[in-house]
């Protein structure tokens, strides 16, 4: 069982308990739940109950490896994958001379905090500022989208990004972008 959310692993580390037939991989990719209901306790439960009951967690990214590896009951279960950072991204893009025609970047996520696409559409701000005629599509749905439309808004996005819903056709949306960034 792979997992990577709050929810889902709370319910498979409760599952742990009556049952350990399965492999359990949790994928931990943020250090916290900032803005979040009920934050301390969940970051609790993450540490001393889901995160211990798993087979593997795969840390997205050093710092959060190196946060997992500070426990010492964690530590020999942490598999650190590289991710290649928001700002390497965009000094990438930066430094190349602006192409004829919009670069369209496209992200793909649950829209969630912890998703980072809030740090995609300051890139995209910078970028747009540095001269670099670029959009970004968004294909996802969530909870955060109201606050993402009214963060476009400010940013003077409104033209450059499209808030595409759930997307059933993930082909044809690859198909209209040049570069997939990840930002979480």
């Amino acid at each position: 069982i792979h997992s990577h959310l709050f929810l889902p692993g709370l319910l498979i580390a409760l599952r742990r308990v009556f049952d350990r037939s399965f492999v359990w991989v949790h994928t931990v990719h943020y250090l916290g739940y900032e803005g979040q209901r009920f934050a301390p306790f969940k970051r609790w439960l993450d540490t001393h109950f889901i995160f211990p009951s798993a087979d593997r967690l795969v840390a997205v990214g050093q710092s959060c490896g190196d946060w997992l590896r500070e426990s010492p009951k964690l530590r020999g279960k942490v598999v650190i994958i590289r991710n290649q950072g928001l700002n390497e991204v965009t000094s990438v893009l930066l430094s190349r001379p602006a192409a004829p025609g919009p670069l369209v970047l496209g992200a793909v996520a649950m829209l969630r905090p912890e998703k980072g696409l809030d740090d995609l559409l300051n890139a995209l701000h910078l970028l747009r500022s540095s001269g670099h005629d670029t959009t970004l599509l968004i294909a996802g749905e969530g909870p955060e989208r109201a606050r993402l439309e009214e963060r476009i808004r400010a940013l003077g996005l409104s033209d450059r990004v499209q808030l595409l819903g759930y997307v059933t056709d993930m082909p044809a949306f690859f198909a209209r972008i040049h570069l997939l960034v990840t930002p979480s």
